[in-house]
């Protein structure tokens, strides 16, 4: 995505158009759809990554919990977040308007803040430094699903987020998790980190040396959309030893499911050991 266009606010910041590649998709039926997702990032997640924005949605709801409406405090816990986790490019947030502290029309385009005064702090990583910015585009269908989809269902999830220039004029691209902040059955907002794919990958590749041949086997398998029993067939064992190898297969690469799996294998990287 060239610098300057129209799905970006300023540079540096990634703009938040999001295709979902895990927890909002369909089984991916076949390996062409898949390869096509990985072309551009891979779909697994660091679970580091997932845990850290878990207990970052926690903490924020918490501090709502508590009563604290100083923004400073939130913002406190988001460059935090970033400071000391070396795979993380960024932490985010975006409330619903008037939910932090009722106050979002006194910080109307103050420092951090967009033209609605909402609570939507992006902080990154950028230059050796940490900068904030406000959070674009969350209410504008397609664009603003990285917002709009979690409000929707109040499911966390994973997404790409798309190719974007930064002020280097260096090409990035992000995976993020994102996590809907809820308090009793009130939504009121979310929070999301983005991380580097190099550090995924990285991560992947060393959880898949760990395999034995027979589990390489088994992860092919599980790539080609095939059941435990088809498994079993195939490789000659039986069903209930093929789900062990699966669940060995999956602990082994950190994943949590079969369509994790499916992903992992088929990223050009997995492609070249397997």
């Amino acid at each position: 995505m060239a610098s300057g266009s129209s799905e970006r606010a300023h540079a540096g910041e990634p703009a938040r158009f999001a295709e979902i590649v895990d927890g909002g998709l369909p089984w991916l039926k076949c390996l062409a759809l898949a390869r096509d997702v990985l072309s551009i990032a891979p779909a697994m997640i660091l679970p580091d990554v997932v845990a850290k924005t878990r207990t970052l949605g926690r903490t924020l709801s918490g501090l709502a919990s508590l009563g604290i409406g100083d923004r400073a405090v939130y913002d406190g816990v988001l460059r935090c977040t970033i400071e000391a986790a070396p795979e993380v490019y960024g932490a985010w947030t975006v409330w619903e308007p008037g939910a932090l502290d009722g106050q979002d029309r006194h910080f109307r385009n103050k420092p951090g803040h967009d033209a609605t005064g909402r609570f939507v702090p992006f902080w990154f990583k950028s230059g050796g430094s940490i900068r904030r910015e406000p959070s674009t585009n969350y209410e504008c269908p397609g664009i603003g699903d990285y917002y709009l989809g979690p409000r929707e269902t109040q499911v966390e999830r994973t997404i790409r987020l798309a190719p974007y220039i930064d002020c280097a004029g260096e090409k990035h691209i992000f995976t993020c998790h994102i996590v809907p902040i809820i308090r009793g059955d009130r939504f009121l907002g979310v929070v999301g980190i983005d991380v580097l794919p190099q550090k995924i990958e990285a991560d992947a590749r060393h959880h898949s040396q760990a395999l034995t041949p027979r589990e390489h086997e088994v992860l092919k398998w599980i790539a080609a959309g095939k059941t435990n029993s088809e498994i079993g067939t195939i490789l000659g064992i039986s069903s209930h030893t093929a789900k062990h190898h699966v669940a060995k297969v999956l602990a082994k690469m950190g994943l949590e499911n079969r369509q994790a799996a499916t992903c992992a294998y088929l990223s050009d990287d997995f492609a070249r050991k397997l």
